[in-house]
């Protein structure tokens, strides 16, 4: 992978982004955007290219740039940001490291699932999973109310196994017939439509 290029700073304003050939009151779009145009070359992989595209691509290849200092700066004090930095990226990047790894970084977490002696341990171990950022079992996020959107409220959801079961592999299950929405004039219309149409799934709200 190519190394992030060096960024120079440019104007917010940049005057050669502009075709003064072109009297804005003929075609306010040529005189405002020709320039850019004209100096732009729809760059592979996109369909379409704006400056939008242009400030974005550039802030990326800025973070690419202070994620690879950080991960080449060896003399970074342990614990510092920069040292934390550079290590996540450079374990992110290292592919072939990962690979000759395979699962031994999670067998430690694996070996405590299999220990568990009954379902009784299941919500302490799914606990200690959520607390440390590994999801499982079920999510849980919050978001507005559905039926007042005042409130935020706490939602869970069913997470999923990702082992296949036995009726993984059988003919699928016909989708469940769902109303379709009304056109709502108000927003208490649609909550009460949404109210029916979902179960509803409420806890108290946190704002």
């Amino acid at each position: 992978m190519a190394k992030a290029q060096a960024q120079t700073p440019r104007p917010p304003f940049n005057p050669a982004d502009f075709d003064t050939t072109c009297a804005p009151c003929r075609d306010f779009d040529q005189f405002a955007n020709g320039g850019w145009r004209t100096r732009t070359k729809l760059p592979p992989g996109y369909s379409s290219y704006t400056s939008f595209e242009e400030v974005h691509d550039r802030n990326e290849a800025v973070l690419r740039g202070v994620l690879e200092r950080a991960a080449a700066d060896k003399q970074a004090k342990p614990g510092t940001d920069l040292a934390k930095l550079g290590t996540y990226y450079s374990t992110c990047m290292d592919s072939a490291g990962a690979e000759a790894a395979g699962a031994k970084p999670i067998a430690g977490l694996l070996a405590d699932i299999d220990g568990m002696k009954s379902t009784k341990e299941l919500a302490a171990r799914t606990a200690w999973l959520h607390a440390h950022g590994i999801g499982g079992v079920f999510g849980f996020i919050s978001r507005q109310d559905p039926g007042n959107s005042d409130d935020v409220i706490a939602f869970a959801s069913q997470g999923g196994w990702d082992s296949p079961t036995a009726t993984s592999t059988r003919a699928p299950t016909p989708p469940r017939w769902r109303p379709a929405p009304p056109t709502c004039a108000r927003a208490a219309s649609c909550s009460s439509w949404w109210a029916r149409a979902r179960p509803t799934r409420r806890s108290t709200p946190t704002r």
